[in-house]
């Protein structure tokens, strides 16, 4: 799986690629596929923006990975890890802490806030 930012450009690629003897329909060799994602129409400064720009993300990732509605849990397991690195790799390409912030949201991995309160 490659991930590439085009320099002084808005496009990211998205490439991935499943096991072939992951699924008995597979070809005998791996399938590699990749996507653009264009975001030049997006402000990364702005929430929703950055919203929009992530759904792009998962869409272009879940589209080359394969879904995860494939018959067999070998299948299910690769497309899901596939397109959980896919899309770790293109936000982390980006390099936007708002769509970074998204990510670790997402994904569950952002910092739980602890509240402590004491009775005096």
């Amino acid at each position: 799986m490659n991930i590439s930012k085009d320099k002084g450009s808005s496009k990211l690629w998205i490439a991935g690629a499943m096991l072939a003897a992951v699924c008995a329909t597979a070809m005998a060799n791996d399938e590699a596929s990749q996507l653009v994602v264009q975001y030049t129409d997006l402000r990364l400064s702005n929430s929703h923006d950055v919203g929009v720009l992530y759904r792009r993300i998962e869409r272009a990732a879940a589209t080359v990975c394969g879904t995860d509605s494939a018959r067999y849990l070998e299948a299910k397991v690769a497309a899901k890890k596939c397109t959980d690195q896919a899309i770790a790799q293109a936000v982390s390409s980006i390099n936007s802490p708002m769509l970074t912030n998204q990510y670790l949201v997402k994904t569950g991995a952002a910092p739980k806030n602890e509240t402590v309160a004491s009775l005096r």
